[in-house]
């Protein structure tokens, strides 16, 4: 298990998290948990209530929506970030396709985190801004 400083670096190094502060890190890093798991482990079921989101720090995992494979995605990748902020249901599976590493927080957490340190509010609405505009951009051009 890594220690918080090497979260904080990793986390530093996933796009999403590139222009948060190192105060902002930090928080995020001792809010969150690092868990491991197995091959074939499902992070995220397709259908169900979210309520957690997760950084993949080692392995790969596939996302599939209906039976269908998404993509493959591996370190410094970040998931079901949306949960964080609002109730809904999945829209895909995410599976551990190796032995995977997370960070994983909870929405209950983050939005105390949020309470608790309003400049990661605005540079998360920011960057989730920034992610939903590079999706319309390559689904609409």
């Amino acid at each position: 298990m890594a220690g918080r400083k090497d979260h904080i670096a990793r986390l530093a190094a996933v796009p999403m998290f590139s222009s948060f502060t190192k105060k902002d890190l930090t928080a995020i890093s001792k809010a969150a948990d690092e868990v491991t798991r197995p091959a074939g482990h499902v992070l995220i079921k397709e259908g169900t209530e979210g309520y957690e989101g997760f950084v993949v720090l080692d392995g790969t995992v596939t996302v599939t929506r209906k039976g269908k494979k998404l993509a493959t995605l591996g370190a410094g990748e970040v998931l079901g970030e949306l949960s964080l902020l609002e109730s809904s249901l999945r829209s895909a599976t995410v599976t551990c396709e190796t032995e995977c590493t997370v960070l994983v927080m909870d929405r209950q957490r983050f939005k105390q985190l949020l309470l608790e340190t309003p400049s990661l509010s605005i540079t998360f609405l920011e960057e989730l801004a920034g992610r939903l505009r590079s999706l319309d951009r390559t689904a609409f051009g």
